[in-house]
């Protein structure tokens, strides 16, 4: 016991001596400049009318020929435009919104250990791998031939001996929903 309370009075003289002798360097009363320039950005120097200038990175080219600008001079980046246009499309909100459905059905079915379950299982996780890539780029599936493979696997999940789960009725009439909303927007 006597060890411990030795070694908590040397860290605490320790500690005192360390804020006593190292309490603050004094460099006099002149303000000693920095040899170093700042690390700061600096701004990349645009032609009249480019739009507004881009911070470039220290050390980088400033005085090549071509000034780093962004494109658009409004702030908002052409590519992440265009992504969002094309994640706002309806096919791509319904397919996003058609996911949840789906893996809620998936794990749902999974509690079960049957082989129908399991061909199910593989269906339901085609269709939500493709719901993502419908999500991400709409123009790279067919939307109306994976609606109708949605409708067909949600008819025999219903027809199942799973389909008597609360869970997947309420999954299964979301689902409903979700493509009667889509239907009633693009007009059909």
């Amino acid at each position: 016991m006597r060890k411990w309370i030795l070694l908590a009075a040397m860290s605490m003289a320790g500690v005192v001596l360390a804020f006593a002798l190292l309490a603050g360097t004094n460099t006099g009363d002149e303000v000693v400049e920095s040899a170093r320039a700042p690390v700061d950005s600096i701004p990349v120097a645009a032609p009249k009318g480019a739009g507004k200038p881009v911070l470039g990175r220290p050390g980088a080219n400033l005085s090549g020929s071509k000034p780093v600008m962004r494109q658009g001079g409004n702030g908002i980046n052409p590519i992440a435009a265009e992504g969002q246009q094309r994640r706002a499309q309806p096919d791509a909100v319904a397919a996003g919104r058609a996911s949840a459905p789906w893996s809620l059905v998936r794990r749902t079915i999974l509690k079960n250990d049957d082989a129908f379950s399991k061909q199910l299982l593989e269906e339901s996780a085609t269709i939500i791998a493709d719901l993502r890539q419908a999500r991400r780029d709409p123009d790279s599936v067919d939307f109306a031939e994976l609606e109708k493979r949605q409708m067909d696997l949600a008819a025999r999940v219903r027809e199942s001996q799973v389909g008597a789960n609360p869970t997947l009725v309420g999954a299964l009439d979301r689902l409903d929903t979700i493509y009667s909303d889509y239907h009633e927007q693009i007009g059909e």
